[in-house]
């Protein structure tokens, strides 16, 4: 934990330099390697809210938000474009569904169930709902190249429904919590943690035939050659992944092997 704690401390110093007490609004630079601007927030609210500082993460957050409110099109918008069904939908940068992400994760820590699902929801409408920027309206940023590539926003998308999805489970919902692992597995098929949370979830409901599939493309998967990605994520996003990550695999697949053992009721 200590050097969580440090890296948290050199994140707020590296923005307290940056910033340098200005309150004008900023634009994200389009810098050409390192961390972006609001990057540099992300990371520090992740590293906070893995010392336990969730308040001061919900802090950073909303001044990154305040700060970049001016360069974003209104929520309003989105929903009424939504609504309408309008193809063409404003660009968000995807450190904006990020921002609500690691909010949701704050008031997980915090205890408040409802509005870390909220969080958790608005993560998912603005990667659901709006088209990434056109490729052809120049070059981006390296933030924004390592952002928005595929795997990164497939990720991102799954650690948005498996944190929605676990705070179904912490209140008992198992049924809205199986949309939202389904879901995942089917927009991030490399995360095997949504198959694993799906797998749990299946056994809860005593979906016998489903989980028992589940666990036998798992089990056949195990004894695959594993391979090294050749993709890298921000920071943040693997350290939200991580808070996610299920228990040991092993032990769920051998329990649930146990668990085929037993007799069913007929």
């Amino acid at each position: 934990m200590g050097r969580t704690e440090d890296a948290a401390e050199h994140y707020l110093d590296l923005l307290a330099l940056l910033l340098d007490g200005s309150e004008s609004k900023f634009s994200p630079p389009s810098c050409s390697s390192g961390l972006c601007m609001p990057e540099i927030f992300l990371e520090a609210a992740a590293a906070l809210i893995q010392t336990g500082r969730a308040q001061d993460a919900l802090t950073v957050c909303e001044e990154l938000l305040r700060r970049t409110s001016s360069l974003l099109p209104k929520m309003p918008l989105l929903w009424k474009n939504a609504r309408k069904g309008t193809k063409e939908s404003p660009h968000y940068p995807p450190w904006v569904s990020a921002t609500y992400l690691l909010q949701g994760q704050a008031w997980v820590q915090l205890g408040v169930p409802k509005q870390a699902i909220s969080e958790f929801s608005r993560c998912l409408e603005l990667l659901f709902r709006v088209t990434p920027k056109d490729k052809e309206q120049g070059p981006a940023s390296n933030c924004e190249q390592v952002c928005t590539s595929d795997e990164a926003l497939q990720q991102l998308q799954a650690a948005a429904l498996i944190s929605r999805g676990l705070e179904w489970v912490a209140s008992g919902q198992d049924t809205k919590a199986l949309q939202d692992f389904l879901l995942s597995v089917q927009v991030c098929p490399g995360n095997g943690d949504a198959s694993f949370h799906l797998l749990q979830t299946l056994r809860r409901l005593d979906r016998r035939d489903e989980a028992t599939a589940l666990w036998r493309r798992l089990e056949a998967q195990t004894k695959l050659p594993q391979e090294n990605a050749t993709w890298s994520l921000p920071l943040y996003l693997e350290t939200c992944l991580s808070w996610i990550r299920p228990p040991d695999r092993e032990t769920l697949l051998e329990e649930y092997r146990t668990f085929l053992l037993e007799p069913c009721d007929l």
